[in-house]
């Protein structure tokens, strides 16, 4: 640690001094002794104030390199909600209408809300592409949106290589990720009440799936929502591991992979009506924001989402 600090402070130009100074560690994962070091500023120099950030997909991953347990403390990022996207787009009025709840205004408001929320379930909550698409405000741009949006699922998917190996993961194949996911819009645009294996591919069984399955929820990609047999506290405790319902990390992701025409959301009731696996997932956003776990209800043969 005593070489650690000036280290970093000629790196940086910057003396780093306890009081005043904060030191990042951006994209963490790409140097795994960097995030090992993250206990020893815990046990050695708890006095500096230290913040590291990096991708799901590599700390998740970091084979080789033990995690700093009970050192850090941990804040997980989620893409915007609804209402954040309405400030990003500097729609304050409108987000502050649905802070508080005020269903007598909104009902007065509805119009423009179902707008903005068609924008929101369009463009997503990814950050760089709710800045692009605010940018282009008061006439949104979308084909620049859904350029960005398909550029970010094709990162997404050279990611998939980089961080499986195959010596630890056999049962986890670049090509079983990308069927799984590729799935996720079919798999929501059916009636199934569950996630069905014989739709990521013919004759395929759970076996075949479920570790990939899983590496797509700790990467964080995915967002697994189980069945539950009744409404009661805990939902965890009623919960079938075996029913379950598998959403993308993103609202606008999950319309860039389905190749969504924003017209569809764009143009009337009609067309709006057929994309309900839309609605659920914007529902399911703000769910997982405040560190809930969505659940499916199943109630006397029928469905009850969350």
């Amino acid at each position: 640690m005593e070489r650690l600090i000036p280290a970093l402070s000629i790196e940086s130009g910057t003396k780093i001094t306890p009081e005043d100074t904060l030191v990042i560690f951006d994209e963490v994962q790409e140097v795994p002794r960097a995030m090992t070091s993250l206990k020893m500023f815990n046990e050695v120099a708890p006095e500096y104030d230290v913040l590291a950030t990096g991708s799901a997909l590599g700390i998740a991953m970091h084979p080789g390199f033990s995690f700093p347990v009970g050192k850090v403390s941990r804040l997980k990022l989620y893409p915007m909600s609804f209402v954040e996207f309405l400030y990003a787009c500097k729609q304050y009025a409108l987000a502050e209408m649905l802070e508080p709840k005020d269903f007598p205004l909104i009902n007065v408001m509805h119009d423009r809300v179902m707008t903005w929320l068609r924008y929101f379930m369009y463009t997503g909550g990814m950050p760089e592409i709710v800045e692009a698409f605010a940018s282009t405000l008061p006439n949104p741009d979308f084909t620049a949106v859904r350029k960005l949006q398909n550029s970010l699922v094709s990162d997404y998917r050279d990611n998939f290589s980089k961080h499986i190996d195959m010596r630890d993961s056999p049962a986890v194949t670049t090509l079983r990720l990308n069927q799984v996911w590729d799935s996720i819009p079919s798999q929501l645009a059916k009636e199934n009440k569950k996630f069905v294996y014989g739709v990521v591919r013919a004759g395929g069984r759970g076996k075949d799936f479920e570790s990939a399955i899983q590496w797509l929820v700790d990467a964080s990609l995915a967002l697994r929502v189980n069945r539950v047999s009744a409404p009661l506290e805990p939902l965890a405790a009623y919960a079938d591991g075996s029913a379950f319902k598998l959403y993308s990390l993103d609202v606008g992701l999950l319309g860039a992979l389905s190749g969504l025409n924003v017209r569809v959301l764009l143009e009337g009731d009609a067309l709006f009506s057929r994309v309900q696996r839309f609605d659920r997932r914007t529902i399911c956003m703000p769910a997982i924001d405040h560190d809930e776990r969505p659940f499916t209800l199943l109630l006397v043969g029928r469905e009850l989402q969350w």
